[in-house]
């Protein structure tokens, strides 16, 4: 409710509860709500188990299968206005190669998704990238950021990042 009444500048759905929950509210305020909808692209992202989210058994975000769907449904709710994707794939990740693969896909999803007439103006891809607390050797910073920037701008979306860790990370010791 605070978030509607703030104007806020999108609301990432994960399920499809929560979207008619989303769609419920923002009409009872006679207000249209700016979503996206979180999709889990099925990509393994090879971190631990317990923080990858990325994959079709994780409980994060709408299936891949199912996301157009979900896509569809909201386009026939009035109070509901399609402005994204968001995906995140997991945290810790050591490698571009995942990365790559969910952006292919998310890719594909967006090019759908226009082509049934959902206005997709921003990408929010998460965040993930790893950090060293020993051998760990994580991609580089510039890197990493041409390639989602590179897809961002070919999709035609703004880029949205939460990095996280990869910023805070690398910023102090922990003693303990």
């Amino acid at each position: 409710r605070e978030a509607l009444r703030a104007g806020s500048l999108l609301f990432n759905v994960e399920s499809e509860a929560e979207l008619e929950a989303l769609a419920e509210e923002a009409e009872r305020r006679g207000v249209v709500a700016p979503a996206a909808l979180r999709v889990n692209p099925d990509v393994g992202a090879g971190a631990h188990p317990h923080i990858a989210t990325g994959r079709r058994a994780h409980k994060f975000g709408v299936d891949w299968g199912r996301a157009a769907v979900v896509y569809r449904a909201g386009l026939g709710m009035p109070s509901i206005r399609w402005r994204g994707v968001t995906s995140h794939i997991g945290s810790q990740i050591l490698s571009l190669d995942p990365f790559r693969q969910a952006l292919a896909r998310l890719g594909a999803l967006i090019a759908q998704l226009r082509r049934i007439g959902v206005n997709i103006e921003y990408l929010d891809f998460g965040g993930g990238l790893g950090v060293r607390y020993g051998e760990e050797q994580p991609p580089d910073f510039r890197d990493y950021g041409k390639l989602v920037a590179g897809t961002a701008r070919k999709l035609g979306c703004r880029l949205l990042l939460e990095p996280g860790r990869a910023i805070v990370g690398p910023a102090g010791v922990l003693l303990t």
